[in-house]
């Protein structure tokens, strides 16, 4: 809707989305919720969303991993001792830490939120930020694949990929920051025959892997992802210009059954805004 430039609809679903929520909110709707009202403020100066933004970006100081040796003897069901992978710097599905670990997918988005919060005038603490930053940096190998809790392999990356182009564009140039988009951008055209096996919902890899490869701005690996995927993109695309997803091959794989058609048009409707980015984290 922001990048259609329809304000009234974005304004009435910012408002409704303009509340703080309580303890115990997992990371994902927390970044997401700052992500929309940051964009939508930075579209429209509207100032009744600031506060829930400063809100939000709190609460993700809660959530991040701050030293590793205090979870050195977490345990995880039948899974046992999980203490290696809470990671210093990270975050794990919620906002209280807990579970099987950190991750670097809702690590970059919650460094997203977080840059696009400090756009809004909101005071982050920086060495938090560093810290996360630090985190996706160390878990990402020489060829610029990103692991799902460190750079070790599992899982399709596109998805860490892309979001970890996406945050590091919006953080802006520091010590090596031009290497490491490099090194990620080459590893998302590797991942280019991967882009819908993400792991739990493939719509996420399509999602940030499609919109990441377009901010990285590197356009062989723009040309190199979107053509590769032509056929699987035009096999996607409904009659009533809607998108629909295709199942992908990891096992856990449930977007086709959580959301097939919303998450991938409202994708779709931003990569294909990209000649004309209508959003910060796109590149405006």
């Amino acid at each position: 809707l922001l990048s259609a430039g329809k304000m009234e609809e974005v304004e009435k679903l910012a408002l409704s989305w303009n509340k703080v929520p309580g303890p115990g909110i997992w990371v994902w709707p927390v970044s997401y919720q700052c992500i929309l009202l940051s964009e939508y403020y930075l579209a429209s100066k509207d100032e009744r969303v600031l506060e829930t933004i400063r809100g939000l970006a709190a609460i993700l100081e809660t959530a991040q991993v701050a030293d590793m040796a205090d979870y050195k003897d977490r345990t995880h069901g039948n899974m046992g001792n999980v203490g290696h992978k809470f990671r210093t710097g990270g975050f794990g599905h919620n906002t209280v830490v807990g579970g099987y670990g950190t991750m670097t997918i809702t690590t970059a988005l919650a460094l997203t939120a977080w840059e696009l919060a400090k756009d809004c005038g909101i005071e982050v603490d920086q060495k938090k930020v560093d810290l996360g930053f630090n985190y996706l940096r160390v878990s990402t190998t020489k060829d610029g694949y990103i692991g799902y809790h460190t750079h070790k392999g599992a899982y399709s990356a596109a998805g860490r990929q892309g979001l970890s182009v996406i945050a590091h564009k919006l953080a802006g140039e520091s010590e090596g920051t031009e290497d490491y988009l490099k090194r990620v951008t080459k590893g998302l055209s590797n991942s280019k025959k991967y882009l819908n096996d993400a792991h739990a919902d493939n719509i996420l890899g399509l999602s940030w892997g499609l919109l990441g490869v377009n901010v990285s701005g590197d356009e062989a690996a723009i040309r190199d992802m979107m053509d590769y995927n032509k056929a699987w993109l035009n096999m996607a695309r409904c009659h009533d210009g809607s998108f629909v997803s295709l199942p992908g091959r990891d096992m856990y794989d449930k977007g086709y059954y959580m959301s097939s058609r919303l998450h991938l048009t409202a994708t779709m409707a931003l990569v294909l805004s990209m000649e004309e980015p209508k959003l910060r984290m796109l590149g405006r």
